[in-house]
C-alpha cells in the first residue's frame, strides 16, 4: 500500500493498495476525506472464503471477478453515487462430502454463471440484477444497501429465493431423500425448521437478509 504524493499537496489523501488473497488479488484506491473509491476483485477462489461455507453450510466453488466504484465529493458515503458488479464463473455448490444443513451430503450442484449488478445513488446501492439460472440451482435476489459510515454499519435489505431443479432433486438417493417427499415420508429438508418456514408455494425457498453488514440476519420468508 502507498499514499499518493501529489494529492497531498492540496490536502487530499489517496491510498493505493493491492493484496494477494483467496487465490486472487484485491486492489484499488481508497480516498480519505472525499473522492473516488475504486476496488477491483480479480480471480478470487470462493472455496478459500470460509464465511461463505458457514453461510450456505456446504463448500462453494467458483472464480469471482468484480469492481466497486463510488464517488463521494464531500466524503459522505451515505450520499455516494456509483456502482458495483460481480460475476462468478464455474460456480458449484456442495462437494458430495459435507452435509447440507447438517442433514445429508450434497452432491455437487452446478449453479452456472452468477452475476450481480448494482447502482448507487444518494447513498443507496440498489441491486438491479442478482442471481443465476440454467444450472441445477436457480438463484434470484433483489433489494438495497444503504451506505453509512463506518462501512459495517450500512443497512442491508435483501430478498433472496432459490430452488433446485427437478432433475437435480432426483439425481440420486441422497438428493431424493433431501428434497423429495415420498408418500408418508417427508423430505429430510423439512426437518430443518428454518428451511421449512422458508418453503414457498412455488417450491423455492425464500429468505430476507437484513440488518447491518457487521451482523446480518437471515429470516425465512
Amino acid at each position: 500500500a502507498r499514499v499518493r504524493i501529489l494529492p497531498l499537496l492540496i490536502g487530499r489523501v489517496r491510498l493505493d493498495f493491492s493484496a494477494s488473497v483467496f487465490g486472487g488479488t484485491v486492489s484499488g484506491v481508497v480516498p480519505i476525506g472525499g473522492g473516488d473509491l475504486e476496488v477491483a476483485l480479480e480471480n478470487l477462489d470462493l472455496g478459500q472464503i470460509a464465511p461463505l461455507k458457514d453461510t450456505v453450510s456446504v463448500p462453494l466453488q467458483g472464480i469471482a471477478n468484480g469492481k466497486l466504484e463510488l464517488s463521494a465529493a464531500n466524503g459522505k458515503w451515505s450520499k455516494a453515487t456509483g456502482g458495483f458488479n460481480l460475476n462468478v464463473t464455474g460456480m458449484i455448490m456442495g462437494d458430495g462430502k459435507e452435509k447440507f444443513r447438517g442433514l445429508a451430503t450434497l452432491p455437487p450442484a452446478n449453479v452456472g454463471a452468477f452475476e450481480m449488478i448494482a447502482k448507487a445513488d444518494a447513498g443507496v446501492l440498489k441491486i438491479e440484477k442478482l442471481g443465476s439460472t440454467g444450472g441445477d440451482l436457480e438463484l434470484v435476489g433483489e433489494g438495497t444497501i444503504k451506505l453509512k459510515e463506518p462501512w459495517d454499519s450500512s443497512a442491508t435489505d435483501l430478498w433472496l429465493r432459490f430452488g433446485f431443479s427437478e432433475e437435480y432433486k432426483h439425481k440420486d438417493e441422497r438428493t431424493e431423500a433431501l428434497f423429495v417427499d415420498d408418500g408418508p415420508f417427508p423430505a429430510l429438508i423439512s426437518q430443518d425448521r428454518k428451511m421449512k418456514r422458508a418453503k414457498r408455494t412455488d417450491g423455492m425457498w425464500g429468505f430476507h437478509i437484513h440488518g447491518k453488514l457487521a451482523r446480518l440476519r437471515y429470516d425465512p420468508t
